[in-house]
């Protein structure tokens, strides 16, 4: 062996060595269990969540003195409280949170779990108000049901976080290797990462490319919570899934022939190591494909997004309902914000700017002023903390989204929705490509799935899928989930710059 090849041979060991480190190898029972005991551990959870949810909520009914404080048989109330839990798990499962796998942000889970906690409540408490004679006050009813999904809601992510953990440590997961570090493949580690329920935890990369070895890859420029190292080339994929363990692999990028996928189908049968791929013929977005099994012939059809006329209108009425509830009470607070802005740095304290909205339609969107007054008006939006044209107040109401406020008239004129993807200025939109200008088809929000999500560092219409989502699968219910979230999003003090 030259020196060269000892050199590149050292390198890969260093690499797999690396790996193995950052993502050890658990092989012993609990591990090999770790599903079985984690769903039983959050069956668990949610049982006792519910029923502290119910205890305060009671407890929280007559301490307060709201209603008329009526005294329940404690083994009545405790009764009551046992069915609802027993129901609200029974609901869960129905709605799949118990299995593996999970949707984008987890939107799809708050969704099923504001209607778990809605029907374990109302049906139980009908159910004992007409065949068991138990009264409840509809502040009691009221309680347990924000109590139960605040509760319940923080639990979860609670538990994720602990889940995400301990995937990390080796335990309970799926090994998987991802074939090609390109945009499909660094999708693929996003999604896998952000899915912690999935068990599938990508360990390391592999490229064709000889010049990728030794790449480190992010999940995210915004938290940097990961990054997985390119291990080597599809030539040593043998050798790399047998040193890592590896026990499934993702094809994220088209293989140059079927030979190549026969080659390494192959090496993954050998192994025992479950072969997946990302379908990318035609290079449609996943989003807008759905897939059916036709007796084994997996048929792809592109679906068609409509928006039904009852959404629509249910929509705009919780726009009118909440966005004038947050005016009523935030009104205070941007009267101060406006004050503070024009004693630092004068008037005008609102900065407008046209932007598209829903079908390619202009309008003026409200901020209140954060940058100083002789910065441009229409430029790329700042992302970093210490960028000069933003001002010191400016900072602050970035950070907390405070500047944001305004839009909240946007929404009453109907030129914006509380949900929705971002507005785009013109000059961007204007070079969209094909599949971008798919946002315009939704009436723009304050918040959504990208505002929510890591990857708002990056410019909008580089993240489409968040929006495709959106509008694929957009429900009143989708929203209020959005919603919540966004409340979380907030408390933490994660903001823009």
């Amino acid at each position: 062996m030259n020196a060269s090849s000892a050199q590149a041979a050292r390198s890969r060991e260093d690499i797999l060595s690396q790996v193995l480190d950052e993502a050890p190898v658990r092989p012993s029972w609990i591990a090999n269990h770790f599903a079985v005991i984690a769903v039983a551990w959050q069956v668990v959870l949610d049982f006792f969540t519910v029923m502290v949810a119910l205890g305060v909520a009671y407890k929280g009914y007559r301490l307060l003195g709201l209603g008329q404080r009526v005294y329940y048989p404690r083994n009545e109330y405790l009764l009551m409280s046992v069915a609802v839990a027993c129901g609200f798990i029974l609901l869960m499962e129905r709605y799949g949170l118990y299995r593996p796998g999970s949707s984008l942000l987890h939107i799809r889970e708050t969704g099923a779990l504001l209607r778990a906690a809605f029907l374990s409540t109302a049906v139980f408490f009908t159910v004992g108000y007409l065949f068991l004679q138990f009264f409840p006050s509809r502040w009691v009813v009221g309680l347990a049901f924000t109590l139960l999904l605040t509760l319940v809601l923080a639990q979860r992510v609670a538990f994720y976080g602990v889940l995400r953990r301990l995937h990390l440590l080796g335990y309970g997961v799926d090994r998987v290797l991802i074939y090609g570090c390109s945009p499909a493949g660094v999708q693929v580690f996003r999604k896998l990462a952000q899915s912690p329920r999935s068990g599938l935890v990508p360990v390391a990369f592999v490229d064709d490319d000889p010049s990728a070895r030794g790449t480190q890859v992010s999940e995210s420029a915004y938290t940097h919570r990961k990054s997985l190292v390119v291990v080597g080339t599809g030539e040593e994929l043998e050798e790399i899934l047998t040193r890592l363990h590896i026990s499934r692999v993702i094809l994220a990028d088209g293989i140059s022939g079927d030979s190549k996928f026969e080659q390494i189908k192959e090496v993954c049968d050998k192994h025992d190591v479950q072969l997946s791929f990302v379908p990318l013929q035609y290079r449609l977005d996943q989003h807008l494909v759905n897939y059916q099994d036709m007796d084994g012939l997996m048929m792809g059809e592109i679906s068609r997004i409509r928006e039904s006329s009852v959404y629509r209108v249910t929509k705009r009425l919780l726009d009118l309902v909440l966005g004038g509830l947050m005016l009523l009470v935030g009104a205070p607070v941007m009267a101060i914000i406006a004050a503070a802005i024009w004693i630092t740095d004068g008037r005008p304290a609102l900065f407008s700017q046209e932007r598209i909205g829903q079908f390619g339609k202009t309008f003026r969107m409200f901020k209140f002023r954060t940058m100083y007054r002789d910065a441009p008006a229409y430029a790329p939006t700042p992302r970093d903390r210490d960028d000069p044209r933003i001002t010191p107040l400016g900072r602050f109401l970035r950070r907390t989204s405070l500047d944001e406020l305004p839009q909240l008239f946007n929404v009453m004129l109907g030129e914006m929705s509380l949900v929705g993807p971002r507005p785009e200025m013109p000059f961007i939109v204007a070079q969209y490509t094909p599949a971008q200008r798919q946002r315009l088809m939704a009436k723009p929000g304050i918040t959504g799935l990208w505002q929510i999500s890591a990857d708002r560092a990056f410019e909008i219409h580089e993240n489409i899928d968040y929006d495709l989502y959106y509008i694929r699968n957009r429900s009143l219910l989708l929203d209020v989930a959005i919603l919540l979230h966004t409340l979380i999003f907030a408390i933490r003090g994660v903001g823009a710059f």
